[in-house]
């Protein structure tokens, strides 16, 4: 998976989003009471999809369906920044969507940031449907039979230079060499 740095910033934030939403002080899965009461707030929160889509992107955690056949058109949008995003009603043709979900949509288009907001919130549903963790690669088996290190040279992927400093730093921890 390629991620643009746009959602190569707001994927871990959304996993950690989802977590944060999923448990009580209790250790009690209350994910979908949450989500329901976010549901219901969303005309309060939704202003807040210009500064932090994360927040509001949550409320639709589980309203799509994603196509096996469709995979490369998600697969390009999460390479994509705002503003790159293909228009809505192409991007939406490739997904089911649940039936409460529609009017949510229908008040998301309502805003200015509605479409490539809800181009967002398919990307990271679909990256949270399909991949775990941002920062962790799931390695390839290791069937080297013939005794030679075929390893691949990562270090020049997207963002990899970034990955680790952006994690450490959004759990409150410095960038490495500042004091």
């Amino acid at each position: 998976m390629i991620l643009s740095r746009y959602f190569h910033d707001l994927h871990g934030s959304y996993q950690a989003e989802i977590e944060d939403l999923r448990y009580d002080s209790e250790g009690n899965d209350v994910l979908q009471s949450r989500l329901a009461q976010k549901r219901r707030e969303l005309s309060s929160i939704m202003p807040m999809i210009d500064f932090d889509p994360v927040l509001v992107a949550t409320a639709f955690h589980g309203a799509f369906d994603f196509e096996p056949a469709d995979a490369v058109l998600f697969e390009e949008l999460l390479a994509r920044e705002p503003g790159e995003f293909h228009p809505w009603l192409e991007t939406a043709a490739g997904v089911g969507i649940a039936e409460w979900a529609e009017p949510m949509i229908a008040q998301a288009l309502g805003q200015e940031m509605g479409p490539d907001f809800l181009s967002t919130v398919l990307g990271l549903e679909y990256a949270f449907s399909r991949y775990s963790d941002p920062y962790v690669r799931e390695e390839a088996p290791d069937d080297d039979k013939d005794g030679e290190d075929d390893t691949r040279d990562e270090a020049n992927e997207p963002g990899d230079d970034v990955r680790i400093d952006d994690y450490l730093e959004q759990h409150g921890f410095d960038r490495r060499g500042e004091s």
